[in-house]
């Protein structure tokens, strides 16, 4: 379903969960592009649009795979009041991890990431732990379903960190 919410001042709340963006006409595209290059541009030229106002999206379930991931990094500089990002279960692989990666020290705002039920694998975990220092306002991270991989609240300096279905860690 698709929910918006709307201040005076512009878009603040949007959630896309189950809006299966990755999926063209009834049809998953190739493993490694899941997300429809149609998505991909509604995605990425959507989010510059909103970027300012924008405080919580929820893309949660949506297919988005790499290509997704890859275009919401692109957007994600200008979204400058973003607090909160999920994006449970979208089939984001090592390769998405890493541009979000890359993404994450250039918001401001960023409070809450979910990126729990993915493929991110230790390299994805490795590379989102490595830009967690320079994410100073990032407080909590779900990894839930990971890869084991040494992360702890602690290592990762978070208030609170999820690494599997059962443990949640807070400081």
């Amino acid at each position: 379903g698709t929910a918006v919410h709307g201040g005076g001042a512009g878009l603040v709340g949007l959630d896309l969960s189950f809006s299966f963006l990755g999926e063209p006409h009834g049809k998953l595209s190739a493993p490694h592009d899941s997300m429809a290059s149609d998505g991909v541009s509604l995605l990425r030229d959507g989010l510059r649009h909103t970027g300012p106002t924008l405080q919580a999206l929820y893309l949660g379930y949506s297919l988005l795979g790499q290509a997704g991931a890859v275009a919401l990094s692109l957007a994600l500089p200008h979204m400058s009041s973003l607090h909160t990002l999920f994006l449970r279960d979208n089939g984001i692989d090592a390769e998405g991890a890493l541009a979000l990666a890359v993404a994450l020290p250039h918001t401001r705002c960023l409070r809450s990431l979910d990126l729990s039920y993915n493929a991110l694998g230790d390299a994805g975990v490795v590379a989102i732990a490595k830009a967690l220092p320079r994410a100073r306002a990032l407080a909590s991270l779900s990894l839930a379903s990971q890869c084991p991989v040494c992360v702890s609240a602690h290592v990762l300096g978070l208030r609170t960190a999820c690494i599997s279905d059962a443990t949640c860690t807070s400081h």
